[in-house]
């Protein structure tokens, strides 16, 4: 838990110190502009996070793309408030700001639900066949079933030859891969579609009376 925290320092420092410069250039340039930008950067950082397996390096496959997920990030934090508080006008800058918090809190609970979920089930869709083709025997395939809530940290059964457990491990490193990916291709597919919301909607937005 302590390295895959601070291995997403990067991101979290990126965003927090580039907010606060762009959150100050929202006054000269419009909001959509940031949002888009933001959103497609992000998503870009997402799809490049597909890329690493279980064996790439840290600096290599994971610290750009973290990067460019925090500059995306940085760009359109601040917008996205200023877009919900002007929206909603002067005299509703209490109720506005209490929502786009809200939601935000929320969007934080549900995403981690619903990206586990499709972790996990990523995961649960490679690994049994995987292992009925290694011809892994059928007693030690229930015994890892029944530890599929562990994912990666599954306990490989202790009663199987060296080379079962090795081949093991790494159909559950590979598993666990395969999970992860559909996860982080879902959050990049997600925030490429919240760039053309916000270049659709707003755009449709500034013409209103």
């Amino acid at each position: 838990p302590t390295e895959a925290g601070v291995a997403l320092l990067p991101l979290v420092v990126t965003a927090s110190i580039l907010s606060r410069f762009f959150g100050r250039l929202t006054d000269r340039i419009r909001p959509r502009i940031l949002l888009v930008t933001g959103a497609l950067l992000t998503g870009a950082g997402f799809l490049l996070l597909t890329l690493p397996d279980a064996g790439t390096s840290y600096v290599v496959g994971f610290l750009p793309p973290l990067l460019l997920i925090g500059l995306g990030m940085g760009v359109c934090q601040v917008p996205v408030t200023v877009v919900a508080l002007n929206a909603a006008g002067p005299a509703n800058v209490g109720t506005s700001s209490a929502i786009n918090n809200m939601v935000a809190r929320a969007g934080g609970l549900i995403a981690i639900a619903v990206f586990g979920l499709i972790l996990a089930h990523g995961y649960n869709a490679v690994l049994p066949p995987r292992l009925e083709a290694a011809g892994i025997p059928e007693a030690a395939q229930q015994a890892i079933a029944m530890q599929r809530a562990k994912l990666a940290a599954t306990v490989v059964p202790a009663d199987l030859s060296a080379a079962q457990q090795s081949a093991v491990v790494f159909i559950i490193k590979q598993a666990f891969v395969t999970g992860y990916r559909w996860a982080i291709a879902a959050a990049g597919v997600m925030a490429l579609a919240s760039a053309l919301m916000a270049l659709c909607y707003l755009r449709r937005a500034r013409s209103a009376p």
